[in-house]
């Protein structure tokens, strides 16, 4: 089966995060048994994430569907429905075009949005609880349009839970005393249990990335 990853990148670093499960669903493939080519287009950041790619864009992208032929088109960033209509039939009859939701949950959600793309792929691999940490990174792409940020990449390594609150409220030296609950200010002092680590081997994990 034929994936075409179609990455839409905005010139600012912190919103490149949309396309962290790439280079994983990249690498799955020859796990998966999948064909899978990644086309990039810089982009400038749209503060409603409402992205409409502008003529001259949206040309390469249709030309390279076409050329491609992909049974399934992954998008990290919703189009109107217009532009997903054309892709899908740029790309050819029965083409279906996924949004991929994934960023931090990727360690979690990988497994599942697999499953999206290709419902009949190997249960055996999918279910294995190290998938990601088994799963070398492809990192390989085409730059689509002239922007220049789009070749310089943002690569970040994922190997375990990012959230920089989730911390107690009594280890924090400003909150000391205050006699505040673990549970209290929610968002800054999350009450939720922290989860395993995402990875059993952080440091090999980000050597082979």
């Amino acid at each position: 089966m034929r994936v075409l990853l179609v990455e839409l990148m905005p010139e600012t670093p912190e919103r490149q995060f949309r396309t962290a499960a790439y280079p994983y669903l990249a690498g799955l493939a020859r796990r998966l048994g999948w064909r899978v080519s990644w086309r990039a287009l810089g982009v400038r950041y749209e503060p409603t994430l409402r992205y409409r790619l502008s003529p001259p864009d949206l040309r390469l992208l249709l030309a390279a569907a076409a050329r491609l032929r992909p049974a399934v088109a992954v998008v990290n960033e919703r189009l109107p429905r217009a532009q997903t209509a054309a892709l899908a039939a740029a790309a050819g009859p029965g083409t279906r075009v996924l949004h991929c939701p994934l960023g931090e949950d990727l360690p979690s959600g990988l497994a599942g949005f697999a499953r999206r793309v290709d419902p009949r792929a190997p249960a055996r691999v999918l279910r294995d609880p190290d998938l990601l940490e088994k799963t070398a990174p492809e990192f390989r792409r085409e730059v689509l349009n002239g922007a220049p940020w789009a070749r310089r990449p943002l690569i970040r390594v994922v190997a375990g839970v990012r959230c920089s609150y989730r911390t107690r409220v009594a280890a924090n030296p400003f909150y000391r005393g205050l006699g505040l609950a673990d549970a209290a200010i929610a968002c800054s002092f999350c009450g939720t249990p922290a989860r395993g680590p995402e990875v059993r081997r952080p440091a090999a994990f980000a050597a082979r990335a």
